[in-house]
């Protein structure tokens, strides 16, 4: 056994000259270092060791965990899109859109939308799809998104009304998308009003107006995009 002591003295290592480091190893392998600057870096330190008292640390000086080392199930971002006005049409058009660019490479995206609609002519099928940039990604392509009868079909993000509603329908529907190609560039989800056979006046956001007895309150559609940890 080696040691180096000092008995009534101060023992001083020193490491002559500028910008060297004084460095402890163990069988040739180095286990910590003290810089010229009187920096101290060691490979590891045992939290048993730790006892008593620890001094403040400065919270800029600790390090986030980065996208990779989040938890499964974490939330990593959120971002809302909603209407601003009128969004009526007869044939097919955008309702509401978001866009979100991924943090994580292999996240999954959770979609939450809720919006009001009124029919303003009667005889006709209509219906919600939702889409991620030009891709269909809930709808017709996926499953018929026309249901029998009057209402909302509240489970494919769709919607029929064969007769003329001016009471406000509404949709609500959640759901992940854990298909998307794997990356980090932006992607636009678009949930959109596509026409079936005939032609329906649909209106989706609404104040009020005359003519027919009716006053609603203003209401808008809104998507919300969650990024989720993968």
């Amino acid at each position: 056994m080696s040691t180096i002591k000092s008995s009534t003295e101060h023992l001083t290592l020193n490491a002559d000259g500028s910008g060297k480091d004084i460095k402890f190893q163990a069988n040739g392998v180095e286990k910590a270092s003290i810089d010229s600057s009187g920096n101290f870096t060691s490979t590891s330190i045992d939290a048993t060791k730790l006892s008593g008292a620890l001094p403040a640390i400065d919270g800029s000086a600790l390090t986030s965990l980065t996208s990779s080392q989040m938890p499964a199930g974490s939330v990593l971002q959120v971002v809302r899109g909603e209407t601003s006005a009128d969004t009526r049409g007869t044939g097919d058009f955008d309702v509401v859109a978001a866009t979100i660019t991924p943090i994580q490479t292999n996240s999954n995206i959770l979609i939450s939308v809720y919006t009001q609609y009124n029919t303003m002519s009667q005889g006709a099928e209509w219906g919600l799809v939702l889409k991620r940039g030009t891709t269909k990604i809930l709808g017709e392509s996926q499953r018929d998104y026309f249901i029998s009868g009057g209402g909302v079909d509240t489970g494919a993000f769709a919607g029929t009304q064969k007769s003329l509603s001016f009471a406000a329908n509404y949709v609500s529907k959640t759901d992940l998308d854990t298909t998307r190609t794997a990356g980090t560039t932006a992607i636009t989800y678009t949930i959109r009003k596509e026409q079936g056979n005939g032609s329906c006046d649909v209106r989706f956001i609404y104040d009020g107006w005359g003519g027919n007895g009716v006053e609603s309150n203003r209401s808008k559609a809104v998507i919300i995009l969650t990024e989720v940890a993968q």
